[in-house]
């Protein structure tokens, strides 16, 4: 996708995948690369200005450690974290249904034997 990209997206993109930690280069990286092409003016604007926070503050916000403040609360900012918090609601509403381990019968395994000890047998 990259070679498609203007040069201005080219290099928002490249600042969102070499935040400084892998986790925000994911976080932040993986939310945009997808959405680059579409975005207005505007909302690239946007993206530079969160692409000029700080790494650990947007860990933090968009893994839900903490809340984004005020001052930095932003649609885009709001839709990013709560694209990176999906895959984890989808988890969690996945293992709260569930009410015990499921296991799998194969149907042609024959029940364990006992391990019996050694008997000089070489």
């Amino acid at each position: 996708m990259p070679h498609t990209l203007d040069p201005r997206r080219k290099r928002i993109l490249y600042r969102a995948t070499h935040r400084g930690t892998h986790e925000t280069d994911i976080l932040v990286g993986d939310y945009l690369a997808p959405r680059l092409k579409a975005m207005d003016d505007d909302t690239l604007s946007a993206v530079e200005i969160i692409l000029e926070l700080q790494d650990a503050d947007l860990a933090d916000w968009l893994s839900g450690r903490k809340l984004i403040p005020a001052e930095h609360d932003h649609p885009l900012l709001r839709a990013m974290r709560q694209t990176a918090l999906e895959p984890i609601a989808s988890r969690n509403d996945q293992s709260s249904r569930e009410s015990a381990p499921q296991t799998k019968n194969l149907g042609h395994a024959a029940p364990a034997k006992p391990i019996q000890p050694n008997r000089g047998v070489p």
